[in-house]
């Protein structure tokens, strides 16, 4: 099962916005174009860069850049204060990391401009992310909000925050009880109260499991039935990003690592 097509392009989530599409490379020249003069540039660049197979298994779900989702909030911590984290187009082959909190109208924030560079190639996709200027801000003048200390290694920690939802098949030749039952007994779960919607599949779980890759959580809710003379488990996983080498993703490892753990319960 591995045939996936991607776009070289960044296919915006942003709250309460439709969504936007960018396509492009990284330009090597002016980082800091005209219109972005209030952008500092960063003294130190750090590179994250994220390798995602070519397979039938990876699936995109609300993905801001190709198939990778990012983490994002907007929460009220009181009656006047919002916290938030999001992203916004930015100018050429840019993105832009905003961390602002406000009271709903106004607020202060911080701005990162992220460079970004996607290459196809025989077996997926990398994608290579570069946090390259910096602007802060405050809006209002009596009282405002202090700017929120958003640095390097919250940026680092944004950019390393992507989800990947992957799906993959294990054949077993025993019945479909006793299959589950080993995850069941091997494994933890959370109980959805209400269940909860695959968003691959729109099919309704009653739990996820959780397991353990490079000692990071990954999440994965079950379906195994009859296959045969035995069963089939299918797989639906929220893959985090786990750092395989030094600024570097390679969902593949991930895959690797989760599916023969995986195939060990299955068959235990």
């Amino acid at each position: 099962m591995n045939k996936i097509t991607s776009s070289t392009a960044i296919k915006w989530t942003m709250p309460a916005a439709a969504a936007l599409t960018l396509s492009g490379c990284i330009s090597t020249g002016d980082l800091l174009p005209d219109g972005d003069a209030d952008f500092q540039e960063l003294s130190q660049k750090e590179t994250i860069t994220y390798h995602v197979p070519d397979s039938d298994g990876v699936h995109n779900v609300s993905g801001m850049i190709n198939d990778l989702s990012f983490e994002h909030f907007s929460n009220w911590v009181s009656d006047e204060e919002r916290q938030k984290l999001f992203y916004e187009e930015g100018s050429g082959d840019t993105f832009i990391i905003h961390r602002r909190v406000d009271n709903g109208t106004a607020g202060s924030g911080v701005r990162y401009k992220v460079a970004y560079d996607i290459e196809e190639g025989d077996s997926g996709y990398s994608a290579s992310l570069t946090p390259v200027a910096k602007k802060e801000y405050q809006e209002g003048v009596v009282l405002p909000f202090g700017v929120p200390d958003f640095g390097r290694n919250d940026v680092r920690s944004t950019l390393l925050s992507a989800e990947l939802r992957y799906s993959f098949e294990i054949d077993s030749e025993y019945g479909p009880s006793s299959v589950y039952a080993n995850f069941d007994r091997l494994l933890e779960s959370n109980q959805f109260s209400e269940g909860e919607r695959d968003a691959v599949t729109g099919q309704i779980f009653e739990e996820e499991f959780i397991t353990r890759v490079e000692g990071r959580e990954v999440t994965f809710m079950l379906d195994v039935h009859p296959y045969r003379d035995g069963s089939k488990a299918v797989i639906h996983a929220k893959l985090p990003a786990i750092e395989t080498d030094k600024n570097t993703v390679d969902f593949s490892e991930i895959i690797e690592d989760l599916e023969e753990t995986l195939t060990g319960i299955a068959e235990a």
